[in-house]
């Protein structure tokens, strides 16, 4: 013990000791020999206790949860797990934003959630499971705001959220909450509906968020999305990558990469494809090989018995996020759950419940402010000047929706930055942006303003506009309608799309509009005239986006789900009162 007269001497050799403890705890484990595993984990948790290390008691913590799991405990390991995930939000709160650091602890907290989770499912604790998943949910999406966005992490509802408030919600709004997590290889379905037992369906699929993954392209391919033809390209990624930059090599090497993980994928997922279970159950096989409706299958049809009203609220859960709900189809009546149901997205129970307590004061009545924004003359972007191509269609777009609302909107050169933000901090009922952007930076193109043009090549800060200025502006809007960042290259980035609708969101907007993927110009103005007269006419936004939805499907031309089926709303369900 003489190492422990130098204090760098004692931290080694105390790290030294809980190592020791840890590893011949696991090995232990690994023999069979749960007993002496228990005993050594614990040993080594006393020690961490005495150093004062969360780190070291979250991991001890853990590894007795996975014990007392595996040995079906489930009492003790709960108690574990719980005590383990404290430990973890301890350590999240003593770094603050240091990001770098938090992302060291990231994977195991994630393990250690997932692993609570199962066991609180096991014990039939279910509405205990779902709050824990919104919760972590909640603070997932926090850190993702302010780790990619930028943005200050500000108080959620998310920490006294009780069950009893769950309920309060559905009920206050006639509204059936879909609620999927997933789960090591299970997906959780919850169904919330007013007063009624907690709904609840778990399905075990193998490599869970791989095979949803790519069910979720399935869906795309089978809709050919990525067949774009008459459309602008609203998106920044990649305008600087030429043809002429490209790598050979690279590309063979990503082509057999790709081809890899697509077989494998392919083979993880084919039970997936495949009608199984009770023969009364089964459909015809060949019905099953749309994406669409095999994802109605797994994640509908088994629960469609419990929804109850004509709206469904979904909160979705990785790959799940940038799946198009409205186009799921049932094999059997080929019915598009669209055509049946109001859908609306939310990032997870506790912002419905911030949305529900803000008063309805707070958001802004005014007139809409319609941007439509296009850079005239050179940028700077990436630290490459740049011309940024003017677009006819953003100019139409905005022009067209302004003059059906009876507003003046800012066009082009006119939609400065500074204006934009000044306008914005004096609120707006409906903001409605028709823009060039970028997902990957979550920024928003404005024009920059005269006098830095005079004086020098105006910089990204003169003229993009961030979700951290979105931020501080505090958009009190009761509907943000985003109608930017789309590439007519038939790329789809609804992740990034799904995260500035969040960012908005949280940014103090009542509701939000945004679009998964890219459709044709024709289309796209013929959607958004459609919705506006339906929300003029006094309905919901809900409402009017169900009414377009259906209107498209019945417009020849447009009758395809990838025409109506990427736009979804986020958030509560408003109702505009327009101004005379």
């Amino acid at each position: 013990m003489a190492l422990g007269e130098n204090s760098t001497n004692k931290d080694d050799y105390l790290e030294l000791l809980w190592n020791c403890k840890h590893d011949i705890s696991e090995l232990h484990v690994l023999l069979g020999d749960y007993d002496k595993g228990i005993q050594y984990q614990q040993e080594a948790l006393d020690d961490a206790r005495k150093e004062g290390s969360n780190s070291k008691q979250a991991k001890s913590h853990l590894s007795l949860g996975e014990v007392y799991y595996n040995l079906k405990q489930f009492g003790n390991a709960e108690k574990s797990l719980k005590d383990s995930l404290r430990c973890y939000e301890l350590i999240f709160v003593g770094l603050k934003q240091n990001d770098r650091f938090k992302i060291a602890f990231v994977d195991k907290y994630k393990e250690t959630f997932k692993l609570l989770l199962k066991v609180l499912i096991e014990t039939n604790k279910k509405e205990e499971a779902l709050l824990l998943s919104d919760h972590y949910r909640a603070k997932a999406l926090k850190d993702l705001l302010v780790s990619s966005y930028g943005m200050k992490k500000e108080q959620t509802a998310d920490e006294g959220l009780q069950y009893v408030d769950v309920q309060s919600l559905v009920s206050s709004s006639n509204y059936t909450l879909l609620f999927y997590s997933t789960c090591f290889e299970d997906l959780y379905t919850f169904v919330v509906e007013a007063g009624k037992e907690l709904g609840f369906s778990v399905q075990h699929i193998a490599y869970c968020d791989s095979c949803l993954d790519k069910l979720v392209d399935k869906t795309f391919d089978d809709m050919k999305v990525r067949q774009v033809i008459h459309c602008e390209d609203r998106s920044l990624d990649n305008m600087h990558y030429s043809e002429e930059n490209k790598n050979p090599k690279d590309d063979e090497l990503t082509q057999v990469l790709i081809q890899q993980r697509e077989k494998r994928l392919s083979e993880q997922c084919r039970s997936i494809c495949e009608c199984r279970g009770n023969p009364s159950e089964n459909c015809d096989k060949s019905s099953l090989t749309n994406g669409l409706e095999i994802l109605y299958n797994k994640l509908i049809n088994n629960i469609k018995c419990l929804i109850k009203q004509d709206e469904m609220v979904i909160i979705p859960e990785g790959p799940l996020c940038r799946l198009p709900f409205a186009a799921l189809r049932d094999p059997d009546t080929g019915q598009y759950l669209s055509e049946r149901m109001r859908i609306r997205m939310a990032p997870s129970m506790a912002s419905l419940k911030f949305l529900q307590e803000y008063p309805v004061e707070h958001h802004s009545r005014k007139e809409a402010l319609i941007i439509g924004a296009a850079v005239l003359g050179p940028v700077m972007l990436d630290g490459v000047e740049t011309k940024i191509p003017f677009l006819d269609g953003i100019i139409e777009e905005a022009d067209e929706i302004a003059t059906m609302l009876g507003v003046r909107p800012l066009l082009s050169a006119l939609a400065t930055k500074p204006v934009v933000i000044k306008r914005l901090r004096e609120g707006a009922s409906v903001v409605h942006i028709a823009a060039h952007g970028s997902l990957e930076k979550a920024t928003i193109v404005l024009a920059p303003s005269p006098e830095i043009r005079t004086t020098r090549i105006p910089d990204e800060e003169d003229y993009m506009l961030t979700m951290a200025d979105v931020q501080q502006t505090q958009v009190r809007a009761q509907l943000v309608v985003l109608s930017c960042c789309h590439s007519g290259r038939g790329k789809i980035k609804a992740e990034g799309v799904v995260g500035m609708c969040r960012a908005f969101l949280a940014s103090g907007a009542r509701a939000v509009v945004g679009s998964l993927w890219a459709i044709d110009d024709d289309a796209t103005l013929m959607f958004m005239k459609t919705f506006y007269k339906y929300l003029k006419d006094g309905k919901s936004a809900s409402t009017s986006l169900h009414l377009t939805m259906n209107d498209m499907r019945k417009t020849p031309q447009y009758s395809e789900p990838k025409y109506w089926a990427p736009f979804f709303l986020m958030g509560d369900d408003v109702t505009i009162q327009f101004k005379d």
